[in-house]
């Protein structure tokens, strides 16, 4: 008899979203349920929360009920036939266990919105759960571990999953199949681990840029049977049927943002001014012209404003009939932002009176303008630039500006994990940033490892 009080169906019928609905879990254990129907209840529970997991993007929460499936698979070997007694006939032992493994069940709400790391995508491991259960021991379990939980997209070769237990002696007749598909195992070369290949080009299509999907997984274990029971029931018994999911990982795992900070140069607001008077002296006689010269100049590195330049006499008699101004002014000493000197000639004839002449000018300095601007990386070698994310094991550069003074590199997985990386901050564990400033390059190359290749 089912024993759970589960609000997914009422929950589902008055239109909450899955990822919002309210598991009442499993009942508590009486003495006188039945185990198997512990069991089952347990599985159903994770069933649904699995689902649960699945729609919202959970995957701390849907790894830690898969590895509560897998535990939930050896229950015969612990509970070694005892699956059809009551709780109260069971060992102190396997009560412990189904204790356990409902308090865990139930304990999944814990969980929910956490965030799971990217290292612990690599493989489902029953060591954890096993502290958890004193005086059991995994190694008499049928299937504690997989390797290859989940897997990261590549172009050729074969992807591998890794089963280990005791379902895969060498004298065992061992199937999986992927996605409906038996696909072809390796020898072993020790006992209790399985290690299968699948062909790229047999899941390949399966892989979404940006999105987890997921593809079912069934591993199944026959050993041979002996003397009479091999004539009677048959040449094999199925030790091992357990059906999971192996997660694909987006494409591209990883979205990126690379801002460079600039250090440029800008002209300052506030406008300045240089002024210079010259002496304009009397002639000493009547009908003589003598030419003087004014002229300033502007501090190195500034700009000089010319519409804003002024000329004029300062004290003595007026510009007029015995004086003037002889054409407009000269600009001389040129550089990279302009002339740097003014100056304008004054013809001058009054023989016993002199004049003061006078000029200003205007400019700007030169200020740091600081500043960013978002730098696209490309493969080095193609020259195609990655828009907004980026594969593992790829590597990508990306090239400064003349002004550049520092960079910040904001990555942000697929399963939530946000990095920044700056100039100031070594490298995080995975995530290979590589400045090249030079005199005459400024750049940056980026590689992301993939977080458990090998695990």
């Amino acid at each position: 008899m089912k024993r759970i009080v589960c609000g997914l169906l009422l929950a589902l019928t008055l239109g909450q979203p899955f990822a919002q609905v309210p598991f009442a879990g499993v009942a508590p254990i009486v003495a006188g349920v039945v185990a198997k129907d512990v069991i089952e209840d347990i599985n159903d529970v994770l069933t649904a929360r699995i689902g649960q997991a699945t729609t919202s993007g959970d995957y701390l929460l849907e790894k830690s009920a898969r590895e509560l499936k897998l535990l939930m698979s050896n229950a015969d070997t612990i509970l070694k036939g005892n699956i059809d007694r009551t709780f109260d006939k069971l060992t102190s032992q396997q009560q412990i266990f189904l204790r356990t493994a409902t308090e865990l069940t139930n304990g999944l709400n814990s969980l929910a919105e956490s965030a799971l790391s990217i290292e612990q995508f690599a493989a489902m491991d029953l060591n954890t759960v096993l502290g958890n259960l004193p005086g059991i021991s995994g190694d008499t379990f049928l299937l504690k571990r997989i390797n290859g939980y989940s897997q990261v997209y590549k172009n050729k070769g074969v992807y591998r999953i890794k089963f280990t237990g005791q379902a895969f002696k060498s004298d065992r007749r061992v199937l999986v199949s992927i996605n409906g598909k038996p696909v072809q195992l390796l020898p072993f070369s020790t006992d209790y681990v399985a290690t299968a290949e699948v062909p790229v080009d047999l899941i390949n299509e399966y892989f979404s840029e940006k999105e987890v999907r997921r593809i079912p997984v069934r591993v199944q274990s026959w050993e041979k049977r002996k003397f009479l029971k091999k004539l009677v029931l048959g040449a094999e018994k199925q030790v091992l049927s357990y059906d999971s999911e192996m997660l694909l990982l987006p494409r591209m795992p990883v979205s990126y943002e690379l801002l460079e900070v600039t250090a440029g140069t800008g002209w300052s607001q506030a406008v300045s001014t240089a002024s210079n008077t010259a002496l304009a002296s009397a002639t000493g006689k009547s009908g003589r012209w003598n030419s003087y010269l004014v002229g300033v100049e502007i501090p190195a590195g500034a700009l000089m404003l010319t519409d804003r330049t002024k000329t004029w006499v300062a004290a003595g008699v007026p510009a007029g009939p015995w004086g003037d101004w002889t054409g407009g002014v000269q600009y001389t000493d040129y550089g990279p932002n302009g002339p740097r000197r003014a100056a304008r000639s004054f013809a001058h004839q009054i023989h016993d009176q002199n004049r003061t002449l006078a000029i200003e000018v205007a400019y700007r300095t030169p200020v740091v303008v600081a500043g960013s601007k978002r730098v696209r990386l490309k493969d080095p070698i193609s020259g195609v630039e990655a828009e907004s994310r980026l594969l593992f094991d790829t590597l990508y550069e990306g090239t400064f500006s003349p002004e550049y003074s520092k960079y910040y590199l904001r990555l942000k997985y697929f399963n939530g994990e946000e990095i920044t990386v700056d100039t100031q901050t070594a490298n995080p564990s995975g995530i290979e940033v590589r400045p090249n400033i030079t005199s005459t390059l400024m750049s940056v190359t980026v590689k992301i490892k993939n977080p458990y290749e090998g695990a």
